[in-house]
């Protein structure tokens, strides 16, 4: 973990094929900028070792309790902009830039439900 004079957190996370950049502070501007440095330095490692990073299958997911950001800068992975999504599904699970479980519940019920009714013609 990295800590920056604005106290802006930073980490990479890494699960399998799956790699996980997040930040965490006060000012948008302040950790896309971070983001972006740590994008462009595993942009540099990929180019070095034939590794390929999909900007396309990249998201951009901001948790705050704001309802407008218009203070933070894209994020910029091998010349492509990272498209900003509200909701993004990580490793099964729903993550909503409202911190919010509506999508993660509705899709759970909606998968219980269909289980239910493949056990319910078994029955009958």
């Amino acid at each position: 973990m990295y800590q920056e004079e604005q106290k802006t957190l930073h980490e990479c996370l890494l699960f399998s094929d799956d790699t996980c950049l997040f930040a965490s502070g006060e000012d948008p501007a302040i950790t896309a900028e971070v983001l972006n440095r740590d994008l462009n330095k595993i942009g540099i490692w990929a180019k070095k070792w034939k590794v390929l990073f999909n900007a396309s299958k990249s998201k951009d997911l901001i948790f705050t309790r704001n309802k407008y950001l218009s203070n933070s800068p894209p994020l910029i992975l091998n010349d492509s902009y990272i498209t900003r999504v509200h909701q993004h599904r990580h490793l099964g699970i729903w993550l909503s830039s409202k911190l919010d479980w509506d999508k993660q519940i509705t899709t759970a019920v909606l998968k219980a439900n269909g289980k239910l009714a493949v056990l319910r013609s078994i029955k009958f």
